[in-house]
């Protein structure tokens, strides 16, 4: 016999009960992400095609070895009428998922909503709605029940898009500002605190006033106006501390009021010739009038309404001036305070969901709420930003706890303990793919190959940042491992993309340096249609997890790709014997056991 470095024992060898020597990270004895910590994503509507309802993906996916499952809600439930999200789940389709997770004694660590719900800001491509954020808070408050009662505690996650912002406009800038090239145009938003109107404004624009962009005093209106760029607001907001958009739309107003002003004298002037016109047919009949008379009258009624409409919008862009200065914000600063504030008031939510919900109370768990890692053409999306608007929701829930004017004020809390109970209840989910995203902005100038290394330096320096402050300050509460062939959005299998075998030492960095004690779900369902059961046996290898010997029927193995070929029936390569290596049929032994 050939030796293809496969043990041929069989259950009669001495030997089959050997030790067997592999090499790879499985030879710990204690492994840094083992079987039970390593699970996967359940989607509310299978992406195989097949037709199945919750409870059996849920059922599935802890008989094929799932450790942990989040279910990934794909229906929106306050806006479609029938067809998903936890309102679509009633108490004996939740009894069946607590059976399943008991039985099988896995653990389900959360919910993420469905991807119409991206931001609890109330933003929507017409602005900010508030209507939009009161239906995006009713599915996290919907989901926070739900979680509590299949799982008795867990993560509930929103993507974060929370608002556009531009990379130049981005907190990071300074630092990173350099290693990303901007797609979308360089427009900055102003929106008006009460309405959600947005105003844009396009900083390659040029702009002519009757003010010196370098002194920044007024010139007389009898000379020619100067020519104003975005540098020069740039100046002047760092004179004024203001944001630059904001003056260039109070610039832009001021002007046309000016111009109004300057017609207010000719409007008032031919208000009171109208006026006295029109004296002299006071008292006079229509019919009374002669045709002449008659279109002379009609003329000064014109004439008056057209001074008059003059007069009413100088005093309407007055007010349009006043009301700029007090209600018009950076999209940014609005959106920030917008989302904070639906996050802390979920927290609360989750806060109280875990204090009275009967399976969260048995299993002593708790309820955690908070945004995923989004896109990078969206705040929430880098580090820096996924971390402040956790911090700012934390700070906001602890203000609303203690704050004697909040309708959640509690009397009983410190301010220490309002600050414990927002740190407990409000955390993050950090999404590998998202955050590899940013290479479709990364240094586009570079060779794929020189790109795809220069960037995994930038991602294992975020990787190290987030794992700084989680360490510090417990901001996440779930990971999803996933990763993609290129820097757009991908499901794929952990290792099968540009992130690789280098997932294992991002995720070994948040656990080890992190102090990340949570657990790591696959989110690779993409590559589920090519043999069911990828999204799982890819993360454990990647992950360098030990597969016990029940996933080989009592068989050692020396390679993962005989796992994947038992338990995802994928061939990579035969496992047969061919030409002149196959044994001779001439001779058999009586027992008719081949000799192989």
């Amino acid at each position: 016999m050939v030796d293809f470095g496969r043990p041929y024992y069989t259950p009669m060898d001495q030997e089959y009960h050997a030790s067997f020597e592999h090499t790879g990270r499985n030879e710990v004895e204690q492994p840094i992400f083992p079987i039970s910590m390593v699970g996967q994503t359940v989607p509310e509507i299978d992406p195989t095609g097949r037709t199945r309802n919750i409870i059996e993906g849920v059922e599935a996916a802890f008989k094929a070895g799932a450790g942990n499952i989040q279910l990934v809600m794909q229906v929106p439930g306050q806006v479609q009428p029938i067809g998903g999200g936890p309102k679509a789940y009633g108490e004996e389709v939740r009894q069946a998922i607590r059976e399943i997770q008991r039985a099988s004694g896995g653990k389900i660590t959360g919910v993420e909503l469905p991807t119409q719900i991206n931001n609890l800001s109330g933003f929507t491509p017409q602005g900010f709605n508030e209507e939009q954020r009161r239906i995006a808070l009713a599915e996290v408050r919907d989901a926070i029940k739900f979680e509590g009662d299949i799982a008795g505690g867990g993560g509930v996650h929103v993507v974060s898009f929370e608002f556009p912002r531009n990379f130049s406009d981005a907190s990071w800038k300074e630092k990173e500002g350099k290693l990303f090239t901007q797609r979308e145009e360089p427009v900055h938003l102003l929106v008006n605190k009460d309405t959600g109107q947005i105003s844009s404004i396009d900083e390659r624009q040029t702009y002519y006033f009757y003010r010196d962009p370098k002194t920044f005093e007024d010139i007389s209106p009898d000379k020619k106006p100067e020519k104003w760029v975005w540098d020069d607001f740039k100046r002047l907001a760092e004179k004024e501390g203001k944001p630059p958009e904001l003056l260039l739309l109070r610039q832009q107003m001021e002007t046309d009021f000016k111009k109004l002003r300057g017609e207010e004298g000719w409007y008032s002037a031919q208000l009171n010739e109208v006026q006295r016109g029109l004296e002299q047919f006071k008292g006079r009949p229509d019919a009374e009038l002669s045709k002449e008379e008659d279109d002379m009258k009609k003329y000064y009624r014109s004439r008056e309404t057209s001074a008059t409409l003059g007069l009413q919008a100088i005093k309407e862009q007055e007010e349009r001036l006043k009301e700029m200065q007090q209600k018009f914000v950076p999209v940014a600063q609005h959106g920030l305070q917008k989302s904070a504030g639906s996050y802390a008031e979920a927290g609360i939510w989750a806060m109280q969901e875990s204090e009275k919900n009967q399976f969260v109370q048995r299993g002593k768990g708790s309820i955690n709420v908070g945004p995923e890692l989004g896109w990078p053409t969206y705040y929430g999306s880098h580090p820096q930003e996924f971390v402040e608007l956790i911090r700012n929701a934390r700070q906001e829930m602890a203000r609303k706890l203690t704050d004697k004017s909040s309708s959640y004020y509690d009397s009983s809390l410190s301010e220490r303990e309002a600050e414990q109970l927002a740190k407990q209840h409000i955390k993050g989910e950090l999404d590998t793919s998202h955050l590899g995203m940013w290479l479709q902005n990364f240094k586009p100038e570079l060779s794929w190959d020189k790109r795809v290394s220069e960037f995994k330096k930038w991602y294992k320096d975020q990787i190290e940042y987030i794992a700084k402050v989680n360490k510090e300050e417990d901001i996440i509460s779930q990971i999803q491992i996933v990763d993609s062939a290129s820097g757009a959005h991908g499901h794929l299998p952990p290792g099968e993309g540009i992130l690789g075998k280098d997932i294992y030492e991002y995720m070994k960095i948040l656990k080890e340096k992190g102090g990340y004690k949570g657990e790591f779900t696959s989110e690779g369902h993409e590559e589920e249609k090519f043999g069911q059961g990828r999204i799982l046996t890819k993360a454990w290898e990647t992950l360098g997890s030990p597969i016990s010997s029940s996933y080989l029927y009592g068989r050692p193995a020396p390679e993962f790709r005989d796992i994947r070929h038992a338990y995802a029936q994928i061939a990579y390569g035969t496992t047969g014997i061919f030409q002149s290596y196959v044994p001779s049929n001439d001779f058999t032994l009586w027992s008719n056991v081949p000799f192989e």
